[in-house]
Order: C-alpha cells, then sequence, then structure tokens
C-alpha cells in the first residue's frame, strides 16, 4: 500500500491552543490539589508539635514530681518530728500532687 498519497492530519492552531489550555487547567488543578495537602499536612504537623509540647511538660512534671517526693524526707528530717509524726507527714503530703507543690 502506497502511504504518498495519504491525507495527514495536521492539527490547526486553535486545537493546539485547546490541548494547551486542557494541560493548564489540569496542572492547575494538580497545583492546587498538591499546596491544599501541603496545607492540611502543615496544619497537623502543628498540632502533632503542640502534643509533643504538652507530652514533653507533663514528663517533665512527673519527674520535678518524683524528685521532690524523694527529697521529702531529707526535709522533714530538719523539722522536729518524731519518726512516726515524720512518716505520718509524708504519708499526708505524697497522697496528692497539689499537696507536695504546696509543701515545697
Amino acid at each position: 500500500m502506497e502511504c504518498s498519497n495519504s491525507v495527514t492530519h495536521h492539527p490547526t492552531a486553535s486545537s493546539e491552543k485547546r490541548k494547551e489550555k486542557k494541560r493548564v487547567r489540569a496542572a492547575d488543578t494538580l497545583v492546587e490539589g498538591l499546596t491544599n495537602f501541603a496545607d492540611k499536612l502543615c496544619h497537623v504537623m502543628e498540632k502533632a508539635d503542640s502534643r509533643m509540647e504538652f507530652i514533653g511538660s507533663r514528663l517533665g512534671y512527673a519527674h520535678d514530681l518524683s524528685a521532690a517526693r524523694k527529697s521529702l524526707n531529707v526535709v522533714l528530717l530538719k523539722l522536729p518530728l518524731c519518726p512516726d509524726d515524720r512518716f505520718s507527714a509524708a504519708d499526708l503530703i505524697m497522697h496528692d500532687a497539689q499537696r507536695i507543690d504546696f509543701f515545697f
């Protein structure tokens, strides 16, 4: 079969513009979608960061509370208390974290 006489299709300028516009619109949609995704990811990361800060502060508080409990007996030894009274005072103070904070 001879192809030299066959009709070839050359796209017109208007069809090329339509194709380009479609590509541009698809690219714009893709960019917009990626931008929205990035914004949402940033929001999630900010929330995670604030949660980690909260957890870190709670761990720090728990560590400080543990250190205060350990030093409670040393402080109570400085007071003129018999061992039974010192034990009762330590038991009352260590019963609640707010009492430990108040005592120190």
